[in-house]
């Protein structure tokens, strides 16, 4: 069982204990009734446990993640937000999970750069979501509005992992089980006017539902 899988099962349990619990702060959704997506596109990418919102790194304004220096043949930018300690740590274990899930941790921003937009594949899940040029930018803002940067400006400093492909970074929040990286993803979607509430979404199952429910947003494959 991996590691993502076994957050899965124990998330899964501690929820079902924490139902009628306060939920997480909120960011407004926008108005379903009205909302008509745009001519722009990002996508989530759903692994698990665990989901990621990916947009076009063309979308980055001046100051705009600086980050993301390290992917610079990147199209697309995944970003994802989790536990400092847990979520660059491929061989974190049970303990690890269950303080995560339990104990409000610091958190992190995960950049990954991609060559071509995600498409679903056998361990992972993808959704596209219109959004509007405004709305992309707002979204990029969001994320960028994330990390946790030293006072004097710049990049963030690096969290150490093993994962090749990633990148990791202090970010602002703190994890735990009512506020999860799927609260998190939930949470930039809405700030670029999807109408979606970050409010109840912990689990990647809360997250798809409530894009069934965007008007416009698809399951790719």
């Amino acid at each position: 069982m991996s590691r993502r899988h076994v957050l899965a099962v124990m998330g899964a349990a501690v929820l079902a204990g924490a139902a009628g619990c306060a939920g997480v702060d909120a960011t407004a959704p926008g108005d379903g009734a009205a909302y008509a997506g745009g001519d722009r596109t990002v996508f989530v990418v759903s692994r698990g446990w665990h989901t990621g919102v990916v947009f076009p790194a063309s979308a980055l304004g001046p100051g705009h993640l600086p980050e993301a220096a390290a992917f610079p043949d990147a199209r697309y930018l995944e970003a994802g937000w989790g536990d400092r300690t847990y979520y660059p740590d491929p061989d974190a274990g049970w303990g690890d999970a269950l303080r995560a899930a339990l104990v409000p941790s610091p958190a992190v921003l995960e950049l990954i750069g991609h060559a071509e937009a995600p498409r679903a594949g056998l361990d992972h899940r993808v959704w596209s979501v219109p959004v509007t040029v405004d709305g992309l930018a707002r979204l990029v803002a969001a994320v960028d509005d994330t990390v946790a940067r030293p006072p004097g400006g710049g990049a963030a400093e690096t969290v150490p992992t093993t994962l090749p492909r990633s990148r990791f970074h202090p970010a602002h929040g703190r994890f735990h089980m009512l506020n999860t990286c799927n609260t998190w993803v939930a949470r930039m979607l809405a700030a670029a006017g999807v109408p979606i509430d970050p409010d109840g979404i912990s689990r990647a199952e809360d997250l798809a539902e409530a894009l069934a429910r965007v008007p416009g947003a698809r399951a790719r494959g």
